[in-house]
């Protein structure tokens, strides 16, 4: 299997985790590429294993967006240091 350097992830990949009494707790544990095919490649961070819930969910182009714009400030901040 080979990395995807140029591709952009089209799916985020989220732990959600229960609280007694609270929202439940969500944690981006990864993300999905879509392939040629439909199918879809999961990179993972981690795996959580206190159980929940895994969920898979598109990413939006104005989340995309953001990442981008985000993923160069930081870029721009490493630079200036």
């Amino acid at each position: 299997m080979t990395d995807r350097p140029h591709a952009a992830p089209t799916h985020a990949i989220w732990h959600i985790r229960d609280r007694e009494g609270k929202k439940a707790f969500w944690t981006e544990i990864g993300v999905g590429f879509t392939n040629r095919d439909g199918s879809i490649t999961l990179k993972l961070n981690l795996v959580p294993l206190d159980g929940g819930m895994i969920q898979v969910r598109a990413i939006e182009p104005r989340d995309r967006d953001r990442d981008r714009d985000r993923d160069s400030r930081d870029r721009d901040d490493d630079f200036r240091r």
